[in-house]
């Protein structure tokens, strides 16, 4: 009975994403009209009444009943702008004032879609609507603007402004679009920057020192393409940038390619949204210098396993961006926001407390569920998120030490075997640490002789750790430490 609970549950969470997508597709018609997003509880999908916090974050529930806050931005001026699904409209939150002021988009009342890309540019807003459109939003005079978006069976997704340009992936239309110039005009074009695999997704892009335009090309479970092609071509007059493509071809672990950032020294950043996942590829070194990197395991309280089936939890790494040295991306079924600082490589989850419990595993377990953390920005030393099912906006303040650190210190290590002391500090009284690790392969096995240490302020203790492998290929190992509400890790790498 359990067993059929959980893959119910697993069941009608996927339809219901599912339906988020499908609904922003042209072909898609409703069988009845939906009164409230889903005929299921409001609960599911609209979440609880409470918010939270801890020593790294505070949450603020949203006025409006079920906004669904999806994707987010900041301004200048120290305000936050989201969009809600429920009503394509947009928000500001204050972040002196802690005050929220919706603006209601009269176009529409009963269109709902997933709006998953929102980017800032001279007081106007910008963010994907449906499959026919986008929209513009005046932030002086609190005005909508509807703009067409000329491409059929389309999903326009991550938008980005640029110089008076804007750049779009369409999701299901398989391209890149360049609208050029915007505010938009009659002297307007549109340009389509057709992606090399048919019937395959286009996702997120970012653009390199020098101008290239980075972007991932997948088809499900298959295989997927990371692809190069130069923006400064079109910017001079040569309006086929397909022939300009140079296409790398991704590794076979790479399954859903979501995400996507480039660093200051041009290194591409994939995160994958159907593993714990994510690779650095340097193109200036070796077309298939791809390195995968593992975040840890979901902590339990985020998927429950009441009915004892999950047997490999997957954390589902979504979105991320490069703020100076280091990346930051929303964990999505971890229920957590991650920095890695690519220098030290070193791992920092954050566990965000308000879980949704109509999304896991749960059963009678009452700490348990996620809010599905599907949009965050960075905005100085905070990291803004939404949570879409829990109808908050959160902010962690990065800058807020963490109550425990790690560092690693190699002892002995040879071609298949590393030997190390793994070292935890403690930052605060009656610190209950559970000792953690991840990796990528089947055929390496870690073993700390500790699984669980408790530390009062300022102790320390040092854990012998072995590292064995029959694999012969690069690898990132991934240790640490975890408590109630982070995880923090670093990276040992074995035949290097």
């Amino acid at each position: 009975m359990k067993k059929k609970g959980v893959l119910l549950i697993i069941f009608i969470s996927f339809m219901l994403i599912l339906w988020a997508t499908v609904s922003s597709l042209p072909s898609f018609k409703p069988q009845k009209e939906i009164s409230n997003v889903t005929d299921l509880k409001n609960t599911q999908l609209c979440g609880s009444d409470i918010t939270m916090s801890n020593l790294y974050l505070n949450e603020y529930k949203l006025p409006e009943k079920c906004g669904q806050p999806l994707a987010l931005i900041s301004d200048p001026y120290e305000n936050l702008w989201f969009t809600q699904t429920t009503t394509n409209s947009v928000s500001k939150f204050n972040q002196f004032k802690k005050l929220f002021y919706t603006y209601h988009n009269n176009y529409q009342t009963k269109e709902k879609s997933m709006i998953w890309g929102m980017d800032y540019s001279h007081n106007e807003l910008w963010y994907t609507g449906n499959q026919d459109h986008i929209w513009n939003f005046d932030t002086i005079s609190k005005n909508y603007y509807k703009i067409l978006y000329p491409y059929q069976n389309s999903l326009p997704q991550r938008i980005k402004i640029m110089n008076y340009e804007m750049i779009i992936n369409d999701f299901t239309g398989n391209k890149i679009v360049i609208i050029s110039p915007i505010p938009i005009s009659p002297d307007t074009n549109y340009l389509a920057i057709t992606s090399p695999l048919k019937n395959s997704f286009t996702s997120d892009f970012a653009i390199d020192s020098k101008k290239n335009i980075w972007y991932t090309n997948w088809i499900f479970q298959q295989h997927g393409s990371l692809i190069k092609t130069n923006y400064l071509l079109y910017k001079n007059g040569n309006n086929d940038l397909t022939k300009q493509m140079k296409v790398y071809e991704l590794p076979d672990d790479v399954i859903s390619p979501n995400g996507l950032s480039i660093d200051k020294n041009d290194n591409i950043w994939i995160t994958d949204t159907s593993s714990n996942s994510f690779f650095k590829f340097a193109p200036k070194y070796d077309d298939k210098n791809f390195i995968n990197y593992t975040t840890s395991n979901p902590p339990i309280s985020t998927y429950g396993n009441y009915s004892e089936v999950i047997k490999n939890p997957i954390s589902r790494p979504y979105w991320n961006e490069i703020q100076d040295d280091k990346i930051i991306f929303n964990e999505q079924t971890s229920n957590s926001i991650a920095e890695f600082y690519i220098m030290d490589e070193k791992l920092i989850e954050r566990l965000i407390p308000t879980k949704n419990p109509n999304w896991a595993d749960c059963g009678h377990i009452l700490d348990c569920g996620i809010s599905q953390l599907f949009g965050f920005t960075i905005h100085e030393n905070n990291i803004w998120f939404t949570e879409w099912v829990e109808n908050n906006l959160g902010m962690i303040n990065t800058l807020t030490s963490t109550s425990f650190d790690v560092n690693i210190i190699e002892s002995l290590k040879t071609k298949n075997r590393i030997q190390l002391i793994l070292k935890i500090y403690s930052k605060a009284n009656n610190n209950v640490i559970n000792i953690i690790n991840n990796t990528t392969s089947l055929n390496t096995a870690i073993n700390t002789h500790k699984n669980k240490i408790i530390l009062d302020e300022n102790e320390f203790v040092e854990l012998k750790s072995i590292i064995t492998t029959n694999s012969y290929s690069k690898e990132k190992i991934l240790i640490g430490g975890r408590n109630s509400d982070l995880t923090i890790s670093k990276y040992v790498t074995i035949n290097n």
